[in-house]
């Protein structure tokens, strides 16, 4: 997935379709709504884009509408099959018309005030995009991060020139981000560098919502949603970050963990996770005392990561 390449086609996923029919459902109730629309970086979100220009121009509802874009801090008016650049100033008096359907798409978008149709498209890093859906009383939706199976249908469809062994080992390290899964023609952004970045994982203690996440963060950390596209948590990008985490900044990330405990969610849940496979896969972790099920013996196990030593200690 590349920014600055001319799309050839691209991957619908589901929750394009799931998110589309229930934003259609909430035009016909009002004409004049606003909506708010993120994901995790690197999910998509502008690639989202031209399936609601290809679905707004066709729906009876607004096709007849005049689209005015706006993609990071440029201004764009469609009307029929003509496109023209305009100003700021401009805009602003577009988006007053009821009849215009408003887009913005971008980290920097820092919208117009608008009596019409708008949907704000955004990174939850945009403070813009933050402030105003708080301002409009809007609850934002988010895409959810990709499926393997979404990730090796897409490869099949759009990216036939990245192996699907590839695509597997950056699913592995980095999840169901997009952005690094199909990131070419060099290797993704290390994620070591990420982890490195003290901000980042300071984020990881302190993160409440995904717009106070540190930009590297992200690389780190996933939005997770429900079925109805509501922010639900956020949690690691990947066992392997876990394990990074642990490595690199054992100490640290434990402090961490026990500072969550009792109310850090599924966040914490999913890091103590990554903290007991790393110690029985490091070798990390002293003997554990077992009890036999008949309840007379127990047993010293001991874990390293090729050999499992068991010593009997004696008889209850």
């Amino acid at each position: 997935m590349s920014d600055s390449k001319p799309l050839s086609s691209i991957f619908i996923r589901e929750c394009y379709i799931t998110w589309w029919n229930r934003f259609i459902l909430d035009v016909e109730q009002d004409l004049y709504r606003k909506f708010a629309l993120s994901s995790s970086p690197g999910c998509g979100k502008t690639v989202a884009t031209n399936f609601i220009f290809k679905m707004a121009t066709s729906h009876p509802l607004l096709r007849n509408k005049s689209i005015l874009y706006q993609f990071k801090m440029d201004f764009y008016y469609i009307q029929s099959d003509n496109v023209f650049k305009v100003t700021r100033d401009v805009a602003s008096r577009i988006a007053i018309h009821p009849e215009t359907f408003y887009l913005l798409d971008g980290l920097n978008a820092d919208p117009v005030h608008s009596k019409c149709l708008t949907l704000f498209i955004a990174s939850p890093r945009n403070n813009n995009f933050k402030d105003w859906y708080y301002h409009q009383t809007i609850t934002p939706l988010y895409f959810p991060i990709w499926s393997w199976d979404e990730l090796r249908q897409c490869r099949e469809l759009c990216y036939q020139g990245i192996s699907e062994e590839t695509i597997k080992s950056r699913y592995e390290r980095y999840g169901g981000i997009a952005r690094f899964v199909y990131w070419q023609p060099e290797d993704p952004p290390s994620l070591e560098a990420a982890v490195a970045d003290s901000n980042a994982r300071k984020s990881i203690r302190s993160v409440g919502e995904p717009s106070q996440l540190f930009p590297t963060s992200h690389m780190l950390l996933h939005i997770h949603v429900d079925e109805e596209l509501h922010f639900e948590h956020v949690l690691l990008a990947s066992r392997y970050v876990g394990t990074l985490l642990f490595s690199k900044y054992f100490d640290e990330t434990l402090e961490n963990l026990k500072s969550m405990l009792g109310g850090g969610g599924a966040l914490a849940g999913h890091l103590f996770e990554c903290y007991v496979h790393f110690l029985f896969e490091q070798g990390h972790v002293g003997p554990l005392t077992c009890r036999s099920l008949d309840g007379l013996h127990s047993y010293d196990v001991s874990f390293n990561p090729h050999l499992v030593i068991i010593c009997r200690q004696g008889t209850l």
